[in-house]
């Protein structure tokens, strides 16, 4: 392929960090991907910890941790991995990254104060984390290129659905951001 002028990958940069990586705006969006990697490692380790079976109508089952266990299932898998972490990770492998010769990439870096990634029933929690996304994807909309602001936005919809809907399954009045 590489004969007929086609390079079948992004000229990603060897393990890309905040290290080696200059680039603004992909630093940016690499902080958000880091962020929402680990919300969705807290997600499923909590998903995990404190399951409870759905009841057979597809509700949330019975128990202490039923609607936590609800909106962990509703939110951690499909929406988080593909309406967020997906697309952001596209995204970041066509920004620079700074060096004039690669891109970046993700960094999954998962913060030392998060290391532990200890689970929680508490949903606000988790509230507060889609708020800290959803104010910085907002910041990074202002910076991104125009031909990826579109996907930014998205994103952000996403994220803000993915709030809504995790406080109402969760029981938990969420003012839409």
């Amino acid at each position: 392929m590489k004969a007929a002028g086609f390079d079948a990958a992004w000229n990603v940069i060897t393990n890309p960090s905040a290290e080696n990586v200059t680039d603004p705006v992909a630093l940016s969006a690499m902080g958000l991907f880091d962020d929402a990697y680990t919300t969705m490692l807290y997600m499923l380790t909590s998903f995990y910890a404190y399951y409870v079976p759905e009841s057979d109508t597809g509700g949330p089952g019975l128990g202490d941790n039923a609607k936590i266990s609800a909106a962990l299932q509703d939110c951690a898998f499909a929406p988080m991995m593909t309406m967020v972490l997906r697309p952001l990770a596209e995204i970041i492998t066509r920004l620079p990254a700074g060096d004039g010769v690669h891109t970046a990439g993700p960094a999954w870096d998962i913060p030392d104060s998060d290391q532990s990634l200890t689970p929680t029933t508490e949903p606000w929690f988790y509230l507060n984390r889609f708020t800290n996304m959803i104010e910085t994807i907002g910041r990074l909309a202002t910076i991104a290129p125009d031909d990826v602001k579109p996907r930014v936005i998205y994103i952000r919809q996403s994220l803000s659905r993915m709030q809504a809907n995790f406080g109402r399954t969760a029981g938990v009045a969420v003012r839409q951001m």
